[in-house]
This record gives structure tokens, C-alpha cells and sequence, in this order.
């Protein structure tokens, strides 16, 4: 007897992707999350019916959700587009948010509570809901938040104090010849002492 259930029928999901560097769409970062969240959809029994995905945009000081992806996805949700129980998945929680833990945390709450999204995080197996959202599990997603911030807090310092120490050593930023430091972008490249072209990333850009 053929089945009536179609592939609308099972459990709906969504994705949230992110990474915060530029250079990394040259990278696996992108690969590596569609391709687990497509194993994972399949292993679940999910219908993934979109991916939000934030290129080259950091969640430390929460571009993405005011204007990124994520910011389309809370807006969605808030129009009533998503149905109760859909799973979102995501690498890990940092990928939501790297803000500190009293905005990464209502956030997490907003998205589950009022949004009634089921949270999958890729990384350690977790899943979060407005029924297994107990002590242990608020004190597991606090951590992880609080580690994800601190992270990229010690990271900003450390590049500021280093771009500090230069300008006030009065030294010029590299020797005559030498790759400038600094950021550039990345259809550039410094070979025989000047940059060049990369073609095939500067086709992308025209």
C-alpha cells in the first residue's frame, strides 16, 4: 500500500548558518555546516524547508540579528510564518549569538518561548525546548554563551592593543617590499613585492 504521507508531512526545519570572516567563503566553514545540517535533517527525518545564512558577518556586536539573515528569520517567525515546533539548527549556539549573555540569552529565550522553535545545536547533539528548558539545560546554553562572548572579546582586545602598539611605535606598518599589513581584500594578493589580481575571485565581485 503506497503511503499518503509527503515530504510537507514531516517535521519541519530551518537552518541559521554564520561565519564572521570574509576570507573564510574561501574556506569549509560553509561546506561543512550545510553538509552536517543536510545529514542531520536526514538522520531526524526533517524537511528542511529553508537556510538562513550570514556571510562574513560577526555576532559580537549583533549585526546579524539588527541586519543579517538572522534578523529575516526573527522577522518571519514574528509574522507567524513558522510552525509551532519547527526545529532551527544550528552549529552551535555561538552561531546565534556572541553577544554578551544577557542579550544572547533573551534572544535564545525569545526564540524559544515565543517563537516556539526547537533548538538543534550540531556540535554536541543538544536540543532545546520550552519543555526541557529545565536548570541543567539553561545552565549548559549560559555557558556556552558566556564562553562564545569572551571569546570574541579577548580576540577584539588583543587586535586592538596590536594595531595600538604599531601606531605608537612610530614604525611603518611593514619593511619596504614586504606584504602591508592590515586587511585588503581578498581578489588581492601580494606577490613580487606589489598586489595583484585574482581573477577568479575578482569575477565574483564584477
Amino acid at each position: 500500500m503506497q503511503s499518503s504521507i509527503t515530504p510537507f508531512q514531516t517535521r519541519p526545519a530551518i537552518s541559521y548558518q554564520r561565519f564572521s570572516r570574509a576570507e573564510q567563503a574561501y574556506g569549509t566553514s560553509e561546506e561543512r555546516q550545510g553538509t552536517n545540517t543536510l545529514e542531520y535533517c536526514k538522520k531526524m527525518g526533517f524537511h528542511l524547508l529553508d537556510v538562513f545564512f550570514d556571510r562574513g558577518v560577526s555576532g559580537f556586536k549583533g549585526r546579524h540579528r539588527r541586519k543579517g539573515r538572522l534578523a529575516d528569520l526573527i522577522a518571519t517567525a514574528r509574522q507567524g510564518k513558522m510552525k509551532p515546533g519547527t526545529a532551527l539548527i544550528v552549529e552551535n549556539l555561538d552561531r546565534l549569538s556572541r553577544e554578551t549573555v544577557n542579550i544572547a540569552l533573551q534572544q535564545f529565550l525569545e526564540l524559544i518561548n515565543e517563537h516556539k522553535f526547537e533548538i538543534h545545536t550540531l556540535s554536541d547533539g543538544r536540543i532545546y525546548n520550552s519543555t526541557n528548558l529545565d536548570l541543567g539545560n539553561l545552565v549548559i546554553s549560559i555557558v556556552s554563551m558566556g564562553r562564545a562572548h569572551d571569546e570574541s572579546s579577548n580576540k577584539s582586545k588583543r587586535i586592538a592593543f596590536s594595531w595600538k602598539s604599531i601606531r605608537n611605535s612610530g614604525i611603518a606598518s611593514s619593511k619596504p617590499g614586504k606584504k602591508p599589513m592590515g586587511k585588503h581584500p581578498s581578489w588581492l594578493e601580494w606577490t613580487e613585492g606589489k598586489w595583484n589580481i585574482r581573477e577568479d575571485r575578482a569575477s565574483v565581485i564584477r
